[in-house]
């Protein structure tokens, strides 16, 4: 990732932003959004809140941390995914392994979680491109709160062009 995209990426920059508590959060989506293909969630905090919430993603992108330090999720919270996929994913990249698990996740049928060596933050990205319209995708922006994007040919837009001021590089 650029140095110059960090700014924008750890600000609210698409999606509805909502800053209330989790329990507040979790009971707006449930009022508000009445119909959605599917959830997917980046981050440990909004997964456990979703799951805690008796709502099922298709997907779930959890690295056991939150704000850099250990967050060990329940048993409970990973009963809740027939499959797991583990990828590697350094901080500040988005890694051709952890974008084809997405992918993977999202062709199958069963509840995934994809656990990520590394730092899952940036996987919302790839997460928003490569699901189907009119899903949503939940992902925690720290010490703000959670983003709600509704998938569709704008959000997609808008993260295309992120992608696209990314500096690709050969993962050997």
């Amino acid at each position: 990732m650029p140095e110059r995209l960090r700014p924008k990426l750890s600000q609210h920059f698409i999606g509805t932003l909502l800053t209330g508590t989790p329990e507040e959060n979790l009971l707006f989506i449930k009022s508000h959004v009445k119909e959605y293909k599917y959830i997917i969630t980046v981050g440990d905090v909004v997964t456990l809140t979703i799951t805690s919430g008796d709502l099922q993603p298709k997907l779930s992108i959890i690295d056991y941390r939150c704000l850099r330090k250990e967050h060990p999720l329940s048993n409970i919270v990973k009963s809740r995914f027939r499959k797991v996929i583990r990828t590697c994913n350094p901080p500040g990249r988005i890694t051709l392994d952890a974008w084809n698990s997405i992918k993977e996740a999202l062709r199958g049928d069963e509840p995934t979680l994809i656990e990520v060596h590394g730092e899952e933050d940036l996987l919302a990205i790839p997460a928003v491109l490569e699901a189907d319209y009119g899903s949503l995708v939940i992902y925690g922006l720290p010490s703000k709160g959670m983003v709600m994007i509704l998938v569709t040919d704008y959000t997609k837009n808008i993260m295309r062009g992120i992608l696209n001021e990314f500096i690709f590089v050969d993962e050997e």
